[in-house]
């Protein structure tokens, strides 16, 4: 993805991380590992969330920045919220290994990649203060607000951290008030372990609300749209490779051509505890055997996409869809027989750009 602004002063997080995020207008560009090498800058990992968005990421489109596969702009104390009474927003929180438990939980998707948890709590946990815990007893104006804002919001749990838990805030926000003008002070750390020390975990929740107060029912996992584009994709016997897929419209998108192409990527059923098994070409979560799904087509332009499910050894077909342009759909049930490989093709006419991607939603 072309970032047409990039920031002459950017500064990535210090550590082997070196996390950056880039906001231009609602497009939020997260960077992992950003340095620049030979007056180039380069990163290990990059993905493209909205502003507008929820944050965290998708069945569809699991990865981001952080390891709960949310952005790390996600939770994170700002300089411009010093001051407050109460932060706006749950925090970001960071435990070590043994205080983690392997296997995320809604709203994350993934996991830190190098495991190796002995801990209670996975990440996505919600962590809250007991509405007990007395924030007014805290030595430090920013300690209040930190406890006031974990009573209200409380802090999700988005990422491994080393011998430490960690309360995420902005690069020189002025937060961490253990050093203040070059001086140790006691009082911050102390402060710290006080509300670090009466976190406990949402077991249990009433009802939501959203971002503006209004009540709402999230979506379970496995109800919203199974199937991503991102490839890796590969040219259909007799084509050649065209098109990428694009994070920001979450669509295939080709150039014009001047001649018909087609391109196919594969999903392979897979153990669900290996949630990194996407990156090898698996789904993020199977299908349900047996289930009804709607696959539709989105998109626009001379362009389709279809997708057949076949036995893994690809030695039996068991369904498949016609050609779907964008705005059609159709119905089709998951096969019970386990160890299955999907196949999705795009075929694209002669002609102008065109867009598409299909999803895969239980009717």
């Amino acid at each position: 993805m072309l970032i047409p602004r990039f920031p002459a002063d950017t500064l990535p997080a210090t550590g082997s991380d070196g996390h950056c995020e880039i906001v231009d207008g609602d497009d939020l560009h997260s960077f992992f590992a950003l340095r620049k090498f030979s007056g180039q800058w380069v990163c290990d990992k990059y993905a493209y969330s909205s502003v507008s968005g929820s944050g965290w990421g998708t069945v569809s489109n699991p990865d981001n920045s952080r390891a709960a596969g949310c952005s790390t702009a996600g939770g994170l104390l700002l300089k411009s919220e010093r001051g407050m009474d109460v932060v706006p927003h749950a925090l970001a929180i960071g435990l070590d290994k043994n205080g983690i438990k392997a296997g995320p939980v809604w709203p994350a998707t993934l996991e830190d990649y190098a495991g190796g948890y002995s801990g209670p709590f996975p990440i996505g946990a919600l962590l809250m203060l007991p509405a007990s815990f007395n924030a007014e007893a805290l030595a430090l104006p920013e300690s209040r607000t930190i406890a006031r804002t974990l009573k209200l919001y409380g802090g999700r749990i988005v990422d491994a951290t080393q011998d430490t838990m960690n309360i995420y805030a902005e690069i020189g926000s002025g937060w961490n008030q253990s050093y203040v003008d070059g001086k140790w002070s006691a009082s911050f750390p102390a402060d710290m372990q006080a509300i670090k020390s009466a976190l406990r975990p949402v077991a249990s929740v009433a009802a939501w609300k959203d971002r503006d107060g209004k009540p709402f029912t999230p979506t379970p996992p496995r109800s919203t749209n199974l199937l991503s584009m991102r490839g890796p994709w590969k040219p259909y016997p007799g084509s050649k490779l065209f098109g990428r897929y694009d994070a920001r419209s979450d669509l295939y998108q080709s150039e014009a051509t001047t001649e018909a192409l087609a391109v196919q990527q594969s999903l392979w059923t897979s153990d669900e505890k290996d949630k990194f098994g996407w990156q090898k070409s698996c789904w993020n979560l199977n299908p349900e055997p047996g289930a009804t799904y709607i696959v539709r087509a989105i998109g626009g332009g001379a362009i389709t996409a279809k997708m057949q499910v076949k036995k893994s050894d690809y030695k039996a077909s068991y369904v498949a869809t016609d050609k779907l342009a964008p705005g059609e759909s159709t119905t089709i049930t998951w096969p019970i027989e386990p160890g299955t490989v999907t196949e999705v093709y795009v075929d694209k006419a002669k002609g102008a750009g065109a867009s598409i991607r299909l999803e895969l939603v239980k009717a």
